[in-house]
């Protein structure tokens, strides 16, 4: 792990993984909490200005056949390790929306097996769900009882 200078202000992240590696270019540490090591959306997370401004490529060694989780866990040490970081999750209330099933569900188009469609995300209702979250910066639940993959036009 090393300090990134050239990056400094832009936004230029690049991940590249293998069975037994991955390799962070150019990341913030928020971007790392977030996405790697805690799986959690912008509105979730405080802590200091720095921690979107200091840019470092990281490099981490990994067993073959780690899980997401594992991998998650491994992030987890690493930035209590490295960064003496310390965490702790609040209960806090605050409003949030419900994403519930319409009537006319025409509007839903099923996706074909493996079908990915320039500039027309596929996914789950809870993955939409997730999209809408991470715009809105407020929880959104799935509630349509709706399975399988859609295409969102």
């Amino acid at each position: 792990m090393k300090p990134n200078e050239v990056g400094s202000g832009l936004i230029r992240l690049s991940k590249d993984e293998s069975p037994t590696r991955i390799v962070y270019r150019n990341i913030s540490l928020r971007h790392l909490i977030l996405d790697e090591a805690f799986g959690l959306t912008e509105y979730q997370l405080k802590g200091p200005e720095w921690l979107s401004h200091d840019w470092f490529d990281i490099e981490v060694l990994k067993p073959a056949g780690t899980t997401k989780a594992q991998a998650s866990l491994m992030m987890q040490t690493l930035l209590t390790e490295r960064f003496h970081m310390r965490s702790h999750f609040e209960d806090t209330r605050m409003s949030g929306y419900v994403l519930l099933a319409g009537k006319d569900r025409e509007k839903l188009h099923p996706a074909l097996d493996g079908e990915r469609v320039s500039g027309c995300p596929v996914g789950t209702m809870d993955d939409y769900a997730r999209q809408i979250q991470n715009v809105l910066q407020r929880p959104v639940v799935n509630e349509t009882g709706v399975s399988g993959l859609f295409r969102l036009r």
